[in-house]
């Protein structure tokens, strides 16, 4: 009975030391990666940090995704020397091997819990000079790591040097990934496919761009020369918590050292891109941004940097013409043969979405890209294009129709005051016109060209003239007349004298005097009214008839005095009219009375 109890008491301590020790650790990682971010914002640097596979893991596994053994020298390293030396070609301001005429980087791989990453970062440089080589952008040309890590001779999973593992890929290659697929071990050599060094990716020769005091220039310049590049540097407990961002050290005990691809830089973010091996969970979808400054810190980024320089042997294709190379508008069904050696590599794809691949997108060896071309309803020809093992191949197609217009409508009526007017074009699609005016006062306002089906529209200015006008725009070879009528005029009145003075006049007795209203405008004048006001304004009185007057027309009226009081009397006419600019004209009035 007291065997079991001790057994049970036993078992509960050992839960309770594992729940305290896994709680612990626990701790001790977020305090690891809070410790990171406050340095990141202390020190001012440009990445995030964040939880992830690579960080969550224990420092001793850690370390296994780490491997690099830094080569010892002997000073007889073939070397670039791009140092100091002025390039070939200028290096532009960035450059992305990802997106440069092409995506010329496999894709992410993931070593594992093995200090493989010579093996991988040799490997990857080996599959983007070959496509870059064989101008086969796109292509997933997959090397088998473990060959190298169990065939090479340069390293194991605990570790290997770079500059043997490139001897290797020059004197022996890799062959497919389907030969010896990864296992994250030592593996056997014998387990890998037979005979796999007939059908091996070799590289002609390899130099040191850097061994050690690596330069930006030097880097840049090699990089875009010759391609993707090996390099190293020294890994920090900090970078396994890397997220985003252009990472710079800022904390943490040095874990080992790490062997990765270059693939671009960038001058404006004073940064290099690198592709990494830890798969696609870790870090910017399995990259990572590097500052330029790290190449002189701690760190020592480009360390031992590496070019790969062409192929042994390298693929050369034949691409031979569609058959066939013209198509009716109607569409068909093509191909394109392609000759190479068993081993090279090719992809093709279309250039324009009238053309269809669908088959030999991506083949190994000699093969047959075979394409559909859709029918053409545009009424004009074309020709496209297809990429294929790196060459462009072109295509043509008739023309689906014949181009006829039908313009709705032909002509239209404007108002005097102008304004917009519209026509409707029919035409089958891909038939391209034009509209344009042939009389000043109409502009074009919208629908100066198009193709198919499509709508003009214009705008006719005001007609100031008395007489009506006809104007045309031409609209896809038609003619579209147009009238405006003409304007109906404006009257204009003219008054004469502009003011009357009577003189004296004796008391009950009278004087008349007479206005004359003239129509000098190119509408009928209307004299509205006639009235005399003012403060004298029954001392006058006045008489007229004056019907609507033509242009140039005139009537009369007079105007009496006749003053019942003495002294100064005054007072005005106003004559009122449909003349929009004087609708109302006043014409002084003055007389006095005469001595006895």
């Amino acid at each position: 009975m007291a065997k079991k109890k001790f057994l049970m008491i036993s078992m509960v301590m050992f839960c309770f030391i594992m729940v305290c020790f896994f709680w612990m650790q626990s701790l001790a990682y977020g305090q690891g990666l809070d410790e990171i971010r406050a340095e990141i914002q202390k020190k001012g640097a440009r990445w995030h940090a964040e939880d992830n596979p690579l960080s969550r893991l224990p420092f001793a596994e850690q370390k296994k995704r780490l491997g690099l053994l830094r080569p010892g020298l002997t000073g007889l390293e073939p070397s670039l020397n791009l140092d100091g030396e002025a390039p070939l070609f200028e290096a532009p301001a960035s450059l992305d091997w990802r997106n440069h005429g092409g995506n010329f980087v496999t894709p992410i791989r993931n070593q594992g819990s093995c200090g493989s990453c010579w093996a991988f970062a040799t490997a990857a440089a080996l599959e983007a000079t070959t496509l870059i080589a064989n101008q086969t952008p796109g292509v997933d040309l997959n090397l088998s790591e473990q060959v190298m890590v169990s065939c090479g001779n340069a390293g194991s999973c605990g570790g290997g040097s770079v500059s043997s593992a490139s001897n290797y890929l020059k004197s022996t290659g890799l062959p497919l990934e389907t030969c010896y697929p990864y296992t994250a071990t030592n593996g056997a050599c014998a387990n890998a496919c037979a005979d796999w060094q007939s059908s091996a990716y070799r590289i002609s020769s390899w130099s040191y761009v850097a061994t050690t005091q690596a330069t930006v220039e030097g880097i840049k310049n090699a990089l875009y020369s010759n391609g993707p590049l090996v390099t190293t540097f020294a890994v920090y407990q900090d970078f396994f918590s890397y997220r985003s961002g252009v990472y710079s050290y800022v904390s943490g005990s040095l874990a080992g050292h790490h062997a990765v691809l270059i693939v671009g830089y960038d001058d404006p973010g004073q940064y290099f891109i690198v592709k990494n091996s830890w798969g696609t969970s870790w870090g910017e979808a399995g990259y990572f941004r590097i500052a330029y400054s790290e190449l002189n810190s701690v760190v020592g980024f480009g360390d031992y940097t590496i070019a790969y320089v062409g192929l042994n042997p390298s693929c050369s294709y034949t691409v031979g013409l569609p058959a066939p190379s013209s198509f009716a508008a109607s569409g068909g069904n093509g191909s394109i043969n392609v000759s190479t050696s068993s081993d090279c590599p090719w992809t093709a794809s279309s250039n324009d979405s009238w053309i269809t691949i669908t088959s030999g997108a991506s083949v190994m060896g000699s093969g047959t890209v075979s394409f559909v071309v859709n029918s053409n309803t545009s009424a004009s020809s074309r020709t496209g294009s297809l990429r294929v093992a790196g060459q462009t191949v072109t295509v043509s197609q008739e023309a689906g129709a014949t181009c006829t217009y039908t313009l709705n409508p032909t002509q239209q009526d404007i108002t005097a005051a102008g304004g917009p007017g519209s026509a409707g074009v029919s035409a089958a699609t891909g038939c391209p016109w034009t509209a344009s005016s042939n009389v000043a006062w109409i502009t074009v306002t919208a629908g100066l060209s198009g193709s198919g089906n499509g709508t003009v529209v214009y705008s006719v200015a005001a007609n100031s003239s008395t007489s009506s006008r006809t104007g045309t725009l031409t609209v896809a070879g038609n003619t579209l007349k147009v009238t405006q009528a003409a304007s109906a005029g404006v009257p204009a009145i003219s008054v004469s004298p502009a003011s009357l003075k009577f003189g004296y006049v004796g008391i009950n007795r009278y004087s008349s005097k007479k206005v004359t209203v003239t129509n000098n405008g190119s509408a009928p004048l209307d004299i509205q009214s006639v009235t005399i006001g003012g403060t004298d304004a029954n001392q006058f009185n006045e008489t007229h008839v004056c019907n609507p007057l033509p242009p140039g027309g005139s009537c009369t009226i007079m105007v009496t005095f006749s003053p019942t009081t003495a002294g100064t009397k005054s007072a005005a006419l106003q004559i009122y009219s449909n003349d929009p600019a004087r609708n109302s004209v006043s014409v002084p009035l003055s007389g006095k009375t005469a001595r006895r």
